[in-house]
Formats: C-alpha cells, sequence, structure tokens
C-alpha cells in the first residue's frame, strides 16, 4: 500500500500535476476534478491549500515558470534611447507567454476577472496603475524627456497614453495572436514610439 504523502510532497504533486495539465489540457478545460487525478490524491487535499482552481495555477506558474527569476531581475530599462528601452520593456512580456501560453494567460485573466462591476474596481485599477510595464514606462519616459526625444513632460500625459502598452498587451492576450519579436517591434515602431512622440 502506497504510503500516504503530506505536507510539502503532496503539495508538490499537486503543483506538478497543475503545471503538466496546463501545458498539455490547458487552463480553461482543466477542472479540479483532473488536477487530483493526475495527482493521484483528492480535491480535498487541493481546497485544502487553494481555494480556486486559478490559485493552485497561480502558484504552480510560479513555481515551474521563470516568473519568479524575471521580476527578481527586471528594473527599468535605460539604453540610451526611447526607441531601444521601449523594445526592451515590451520584451518582458515575452518571458512569460512563452513557457504558459497565450490561451492559458486569456483563461486565467477571465477568472481573475470575471466582469466589470464595482467589487472587482480594485483589480483593474491593479492592472492599469500598478503594473510593471506603466511603473517601467514612466521612468522610460522621464529619461526620453530629459533627451529631449519627447517635447512634453510625461506627467502631463494622458492615463491612455501612459496605459497603452499594457492595453496592447491585453488586446493580443484576448485575441490569442501573436506575441513575439515582430509583434514587440511592431507595437514599439507603429504605435509607441509616435504616440509618445506626439504629446
Amino acid at each position: 500500500m502506497a504510503q500516504r504523502r503530506r505536507g510539502k510532497e503532496l503539495e508538490d504533486a499537486i503543483l506538478t500535476s497543475t503545471w503538466q495539465l496546463l501545458q498539455t489540457t490547458g487552463y480553461t478545460p482543466m477542472t479540479m476534478d483532473d488536477i487530483a487525478g493526475t495527482a493521484h490524491t483528492n480535491k480535498n487535499a487541493i481546497y485544502r491549500r487553494w481555494n480556486t482552481k486559478l490559485e493552485v495555477t497561480v502558484a504552480a506558474i510560479r513555481k515551474f515558470s521563470p516568473v519568479a527569476e524575471v521580476f527578481a531581475s527586471l528594473k527599468a530599462p535605460n539604453n540610451g534611447s526611447l526607441r531601444a528601452d521601449l523594445i526592451e520593456l515590451m520584451n518582458i512580456p515575452l518571458t512569460l507567454i512563452r513557457p504558459i501560453g497565450l490561451k492559458n494567460i486569456k483563461g486565467a485573466l477571465r477568472d481573475a476577472l470575471p466582469n466589470f462591476s464595482k467589487a472587482n474596481a480594485e483589480s483593474y485599477r491593479r492592472i492599469f496603475d500598478e503594473n510593471i510595464l506603466r511603473n517601467y514606462l514612466m521612468t522610460i519616459l522621464q529619461n526620453a524627456y530629459k533627451r529631449e526625444e519627447v517635447t512634453a513632460d510625461p506627467e502631463t500625459f494622458p492615463e491612455t497614453v501612459i496605459n497603452m502598452p499594457i492595453f496592447l498587451l491585453i488586446t493580443r492576450i484576448i485575441s490569442e495572436d501573436h506575441y513575439d519579436q515582430e509583434t514587440v517591434l511592431m507595437f514599439v515602431d507603429k504605435i509607441l514610439v509616435p504616440v509618445f512622440a506626439a504629446q
């Protein structure tokens, strides 16, 4: 008879199963029953640790994807030109999209933000006001302003303009369209640089 797993051993088995299913079945069709079956445990063992499929999926992503390493090493780009800095900025999501997949990210976002209600206003505020792309963009634009690559103080830019990078990323996630190096260059050269220079 197999020894009953507990603690970290069981948790690791659940997260491993979740990550495997994310790569094969995909986030949306994956169920807690699937995770429990693949981990050779029961749903109660999962629910004692995580309340939802989204929570256990996020935990698995943190454990098995480069999310932690990427965020630990991040800093605002400062390459000496607005274009180069924007390319580096828009490349940040690539390191996360490649191992996780656009479709899986879309499914997780759908669960994280089920509707545009007042109850979820705080979640949306964090996406648009506290995301890394926005925070680093302000540093990039301030540096570009000092170099006179943009003529207006970025603090005066409309919110829609400041949130342009995250808007572009979200449109790619929603449409499940490609997000690759070619996409990054298109966003930077045809949208971001012209929009920021026009302010």
